[in-house]
């Protein structure tokens, strides 16, 4: 399926929301959800919504692709738009194979005591 644009957040103008109007968008969002609903939803940012992404996006990745974190953070790099040197993907990476490890350490101690 091709896509007619590449950004999920798009203005009348079809171009890409800059941060601060996505921002904007946000805040008037979750203030009407809280002054309609007090203490609904948490605190929430245009910085969360990418840092679930690229979470989620690594481990996609990584559990579609067999296990080549390498590729899969240059990937994410790129999709992320990260400069070359960005320790960001690496961070990620970490993070990925940290809750990897605790999920899978969990199932043998659960899997030990049945």
């Amino acid at each position: 399926m091709k896509l007619l644009y590449r950004y999920l957040f798009i203005s009348d103008r079809g171009r890409p929301l800059s941060i601060r109007a996505l921002s904007n968008v946000l805040d008037r969002l979750f203030l009407t959800i809280e002054l309609a609903h007090p203490g609904l939803l948490p605190t929430l940012s245009a910085h969360d919504f990418r840092h679930t992404f690229a979470d989620r996006f690594l481990a996609y990745l990584v559990e579609k692709r067999g296990y080549d974190l390498e590729q899969d953070t240059d990937e994410l790099r790129r999709v992320c738009g990260w400069s070359d040197t960005s320790t960001m993907p690496r961070r990620y990476a970490s993070r990925y194979l940290a809750e990897s490890a605790n999920r899978h350490n969990a199932q043998r101690a659960s899997a030990a005591w049945s």
